[in-house]
């Protein structure tokens, strides 16, 4: 009897770290996704677009044309093979995603993206690489 209750209270202990690793992994996905799909906007030549997909605050600091400006200055950013995010730290409406920029030439470089959740939709805040 003991073993078997220690079983089902290990079992019920397994069943809820599996469902909060899925319940982050949901949470995480779509913020990973927007930011994402920015570097894939960018890549493709569709820098309104990624534009588009900033939040209000960014694009009060920078215009379209700041953006052209500092995509002139990583010219990695217009050749983006694959993104990858080791970190996503959430704080309510706001994460920070710290991660690699793979180029299709296979150059890489750190990234970190900044989002904001706005009305339901993850936007991009900012964007630092590192050199």
């Amino acid at each position: 009897r003991y073993s078997r209750r220690l079983a089902m209270f290990i079992g019920g202990i397994a069943v809820l770290m599996i469902t909060a690793v899925w319940l982050r992994s949901m949470i995480t996905g779509a913020v990973v996704l927007e930011a994402s799909m920015f570097f894939t906007d960018i890549s493709n030549g569709r820098i309104e677009q990624a534009y588009a997909g900033t939040s209000d605050a960014f694009k009060e600091a920078v215009s379209q044309q700041d953006l052209l400006t500092f995509l002139n200055q990583y010219p990695a950013l217009r050749n983006v093979q694959n993104v990858s995010f080791e970190n996503t730290t959430m704080r309510g409406t706001f994460a920070t995603l710290v991660g690699t920029v793979t180029t299709k030439s296979g150059a890489s470089a750190p990234v970190s993206v900044e989002m904001e959740k706005i009305d339901g939709k993850w936007k991009v805040r900012g964007v630092r690489v590192a050199k």
